[in-house]
């Protein structure tokens, strides 16, 4: 047997023209921390410019057209040209471009007082990639090469790595995704190998002019060549994964005389911290963003040499930063870092799943015949999640944040739309609800993500009708299990008449009626069914 839905939706589209046809929104909430003017997490002033007056527009445009063909290999702009920053304030000052009004011409200092560390056996997320150039000084009459200088000309952030790399091998650039500032041109996403400050000259590190070969190409065209490449990281002693747990975590480390430590800290689950280190004398104590932007903390200091800070974080990378106060001072470091929870998270009742037939609920109820306020959800359906009224602060669900104790069965949004993905076996998951304005207050709620035993099959049905030569955006609407388009598997009856991509851009081309078929990739007994009227 097959149960049918039908959801017509008619549209008349220009010729020619692109829309969107959408039946939902999505909204994304920023967190950032407030920053001054260059400082490194060591406490070290960085030189820097403020400019401010901005590039022409018709500069701006000389930038964008010289750097088209880095586009055409796959580089995305994510900022117009500009003069307000470069790449080396980017990388290690501030990537907020939006509000980054400072350059950087020598980020050295990052390096040189200890806040940053070379690392040549591993690279990470968040690292940054510094291209050296090298200037060549010869003779008066070019006869003899009797200098070489190399310089660091370009830096970028790790945004991914997808494949080996090694630092003494700038092909493996090529495996490594970056965001970088060229210059006063663009801000751009691209592999390693395909920017303005690549080229391909053979490695030769250590340099000496002995060993500086630059594989066969004319010494005399090349003053201003990549030399090589080195990575840096934040300089931290040790990382420290933080969960739900209300017990410390101690951490120790015995400080010489000008010393610091940093930790690493990655926090799962956005959360209220206090943070208490005790030592022989007072300690400053510092929290840094995954970019080493400083939060700004109060810190107290009692007469027993203990040093407390009590702060808010989000899930993410974060850095503490500890030290003397005096320089001179040295000896053992005892930090404790402990969750502050001031309710009682495992009430269950807090969080109320598709509490009645008023409210939207989620496809668990509306398709799949599921229950009102139940803890089951069968593979590739949702619930919609609320608040009770009578325990929590705010039923805004955006009030929130929202997290799965396992992203691989089930997935939370920012609305509380909770999604199953993988029911094999029946799993159980905890679905945690941190209040965002006084994160000290979390919620928890068990659910089971059951398998699919049902086998009569769902088709739900759209009709469209659309223009020749349109091209035509498709997002789901509420009627199926879940709205992602790539969730689906799409194939076209008819290419000739219109064809369908697996993201859901729709392109008619000749008049006629055609059908798509999305089969839906975490149920299978679910399908989704849209005829396409194609008119002049």
């Amino acid at each position: 047997m097959v149960k049918k839905i039908l959801k017509k939706v008619n549209f008349l589209i220009l010729i020619g023209c692109v829309v969107m046809f959408i039946l939902s929104a999505n909204s994304l909430i920023n967190i950032d921390a407030a920053v001054s003017e260059p400082i490194t997490p060591n406490g070290s002033y960085v030189p820097y410019q403020s400019i401010t007056t901005d590039l022409s527009d018709a500069k701006k445009s000389e930038y964008i057209a010289n750097e088209s063909k880095y586009v055409s290999r796959g580089a995305i702009l994510l900022d117009e040209p500009t003069n307000r920053y470069n790449s080396h304030s980017y990388a290690w000052y501030r990537q907020q471009y939006d509000s980054n009004i400072y350059k950087i011409n020598y980020p050295n200092v990052y390096i040189n007082d200890g806040s940053y560390r070379l690392k040549t056996d591993s690279i990470e997320v968040g690292d940054i990639v510094c291209y050296y150039r090298v200037k060549l000084t010869y003779e008066t009459d070019r006869s003899k090469l009797v200098k070489v200088d190399p310089y660091l000309a370009h830096s970028a952030k790790v945004k991914s790595i997808d494949g080996d790399f090694d630092v003494y091998n700038l092909e493996t650039l090529e495996n490594l995704t970056l965001i970088s500032k060229w210059g006063d041109g663009g801000l751009y996403e691209h592999v390693g190998t395909n920017c303005p400050y690549y080229y391909d000259c053979l490695q030769t590190k250590p340099y000496t002019l002995d060993n500086l070969h630059f594989d066969d190409m004319n010494i005399s065209t090349i003053d201003d060549a990549l030399f090589y490449i080195e990575v840096y990281g934040p300089n931290y002693e040790s990382s420290t994964s933080i969960d739900l747990s209300e017990n410390p975590i101690v951490l120790s480390k015995n400080l010489q005389e000008n010393g610091f430590v940093f930790y690493k800290l990655n926090v799962q689950y956005a959360g209220k911290f206090e943070i208490e280190a005790s030592a022989n004398d007072f300690l400053d104590l510092k929290i840094f963003t995954k970019d080493l932007n400083l939060i700004n903390n109060d810190v107290i200091r009692d007469e027993n040499g203990k040093t407390k800070l009590v702060t808010n974080l989000v899930s993410g990378v974060f850095y503490l930063r500890i030290s003397y106060l005096n320089a001179a001072v040295y000896g053992n470091v005892t930090t404790s870092i402990k969750r502050i929870i001031s309710n009682d998270f495992n009430c269950e009742n807090a969080i109320v799943p598709d509490h009645n037939y008023i409210d939207e609920c989620g496809s668990e109820v509306t398709i799949n015949g599921g229950n009102y306020g139940g803890n089951t959800i069968t593979q590739g359906f949702t619930r919609v999640l609320y608040l009770n009224s009578q325990i929590v602060p705010s039923t805004s669900r955006l009030d929130y944040y929202w997290y799965s104790s396992d992203k691989e069965v089930a997935t939370i949004s920012q609305y509380g739309t909770l999604f199953a993905k993988d029911g094999t076996g029946n799993k159980s998951i905890e679905i945690i609800a941190v209040y965002k304005h006084n994160p000290s207050i979390i919620y928890k709620k068990s659910f089971v993500i059951k398998e699919e035993t049902k086998t009569e099959e769902i088709v739900i049905n759209y009709e469209m009708t659309i223009s020749v030569n349109s091209t035509v955006s498709l997002e789901l609407d509420n009627q199926v299990p879940y709205n992602w388009i790539q969730y689906y598997t799409w194939s076209t009856e008819n290419k000739n008449i219109a064809t369908i991509s697996p993201f859901g851009t729709i392109k008619s081309i000749s008049r006629g009626q055609t059908t798509f078929t999305g089969l839906y990739q975490y149920n299978s007994r679910i399908s989704i069914l849209i005829t396409i009227y194609v008119i002049e």
